[in-house]
């Protein structure tokens, strides 16, 4: 079984044991976060300032779909038809 997610630009295909290793590697992980700090408050009048913070990066933001063999399959077959032909 292979899973597909959706990275930058790419959808990137994993197995079981990628995604796992994928997950475990971005538990705990960090992201700056854009905050709104209005006017008033250090941003010299602008009413829709942001200054980044620190905040933990939620998993369930990750979305996984699942490849069945059969898909993958055949979608490897047509790559390698177009190779062919190329």
């Amino acid at each position: 079984m292979k899973f597909v997610i959706k990275f930058e630009d790419h959808q990137v295909i994993l197995n079981e044991a990628q995604l796992t290793v994928f997950m475990n590697a971005l538990s705990g992980a960090e992201v700056l976060v854009d905050h709104r700090v209005d006017k008033g408050n250090g941003t010299h009048g602008y009413d829709l300032s942001y200054i980044h913070n620190i905040g933990p990066l939620s998993t369930t933001a990750i979305r996984a779909t699942v490849l069945d063999e059969t898909t993958y399959d055949a979608i490897k077959f047509i790559t390698k038809q177009g190779a062919k032909n190329d």
